[in-house]
């Protein structure tokens, strides 16, 4: 147990900016839930992910930090599920990351 907490000391001393932004993350993440509307969960649940995406790419992990602001840009659009200009968007939305993922795997077996 104490190895995970000098870790945990080595990892803040190394990167203490992420590590702060990695801390506000999870607590408007885990208090995102406290929210008495929907909307209000989506709006806190928009800043974490974008804090969490801060959080990655601070810390030097680009896959994980782009995943992160393809999934809030994912929920900017899907948050517009009401509105009329989106409707074009919406529908699309799912299907050109599939396509592009099915074109990296053929990619990659070549």
């Amino acid at each position: 147990m104490t190895s995970l907490f000098s870790e945990i000391a080595r990892l803040v001393a190394e990167h203490p900016v992420a590590q702060a932004v990695g801390l506000v993350a999870l607590c408007i993440t885990v208090l995102s839930y406290q929210a008495r509307t929907t909307r209000g969960i989506a709006l806190r649940q928009a800043a974490g992910s974008f804090f969490w995406t801060a959080h990655l790419l601070l810390l030097g992990a680009w896959t994980g930090g782009l995943l992160n602001a393809l999934g809030l840009a994912r929920g900017a659009v899907y948050s517009q599920r009401g509105a009329r200009p989106c409707a074009k968007i919406r529908r699309s939305a799912h299907e050109k990351p599939v396509l592009l993922y099915v074109l990296f795997l053929y990619h990659r077996e070549l």
